[in-house]
């Protein structure tokens, strides 16, 4: 067996902190996976139609079942890679004696590991961020580039369950003396095919939100048992804070954030963002094969991160590469209602 073989990467990163995102853990937690390059999105049409009377003594009549249809795509590919070469590395480690105290054998081992890590957690904000995309605005797209050809996965949000104010009733011309915004957010929960019980905001929306008289008036901050559902990692409690309960409502304020290529921090949420969403959701995180030909004997794994690692002898250089195939699964994209509380004039 291979020192760095994909056994022996699992183990490693099964030691690892995982990093835990928001909207995944919250709307995606269930996962799926696919023995095929591609996974199925079942889109089932509801029966709304009402039982028929019928006397006791007549035979019932089987029902039109409007049936389903089935949707295959084929999940983005992600797979990060680095370099791990010995030249390059850092005589010390963080958190190594200054003087440096680990051999060139267990300096590399450390290395790995942190690039596996740094790997994870690079896919791990991706997911975040396809989950976040999903809930605000009921599709999943990919830009074409060179790196990836164009892709869109449409859950078929209603139109009327994405709201943008503008002009006089955008929130921050309202009167905030007397407008009732309890009315007001009871309106767009109406939207919702479901039972909206959450409230999402970013930093901007929150702040318009609380500047509300009968916002002030009414916010309890108290902590109940029923707030205690949503766990928090560690790292989650930096970027999502509970603001406590608006009537019915959980408030929450999510600041995610990842870095572009230069370095610009760039929020999950967009500003002035607020999702009424269900406590409860049933979203799947769904996983394509990983497609490698030392995966399997069909050059498939049916698996949720595939890492590896390689030596090229000329140049001289040891890769590490993670794979991952998702795709999030929306079964009621209506569920969601997402609000732009202050748009354009």
């Amino acid at each position: 067996m291979s020192l760095y073989s994909t056994t022996t990467l699992l183990g490693v990163k099964k030691n690892q902190k995982p990093f835990t995102s928001f909207f995944k853990t919250l709307f995606f937690s269930r996962e799926s996976f696919s023995d095929s390059e591609k996974v199925a999105i079942d889109e089932v049409v509801p029966n709304l139609r009402l039982a028929p009377f019928v006397s006791p003594m007549v035979a019932g009549k089987v029902r039109k079942q409007d049936g389903y249809s089935t949707t295959l795509y084929a999940p983005p590919y992600l797979k990060p890679k680095d370099v791990v070469n010995p030249k390059k590395m850092q005589s010390r480690m963080a958190g190594e004696a200054l003087n440096g105290s680990m051999t060139a054998a267990q300096r590399l081992n450390a290395t790995v590991a942190f690039l596996l890590d740094d790997q994870e957690k690079a896919i791990e904000r991706t997911e975040e961020k396809m989950c976040v995309d999903a809930v605000l605005t009921g599709k999943f797209i990919v830009e074409d580039s060179e790196e990836h050809e164009a892709m869109e996965v449409d859950y078929s949000r209603s139109a009327s369950n994405n709201v943008a104010l503008v002009g006089a009733a955008r929130w921050s011309q309202l009167d905030k003396d007397t407008t009732d915004m309890a009315t007001i957010i009871n309106d767009y929960a109406e939207l919702s095919s479901g039972l909206a019980s959450i409230i999402i905001f970013d930093k901007k929306a929150f702040s318009l939100f609380t500047k509300f008289k009968g916002v002030q008036d009414s916010l309890n901050k108290t902590v109940a048992n029923g707030d205690s559902d949503i766990m928090l990692a560690p790292q989650l409690k930096r970027e999502v804070q509970f603001k406590g309960r608006y009537g019915e409502y959980a408030i929450y304020v999510y600041a995610g954030y990842y870095e572009l290529e230069n370095k610009t921090k760039k929020y999950f949420m967009p500003d002035n963002t607020m999702v009424l969403a269900p406590a409860q959701y049933d979203g799947v995180m769904a996983y394509g094969a990983i497609q490698d030909v030392e995966a399997g004997s069909d050059g498939m794994a049916m698996v949720k991160r595939w890492p590896k690692s390689w030596i090229t002898p000329e140049p001289s250089a040891r890769y590490l590469m993670t794979q991952s195939a998702p795709l999030p699964i929306m079964p009621d994209a209506d569920e969601f209602v997402v609000v732009t509380v202050d748009g354009p004039v």
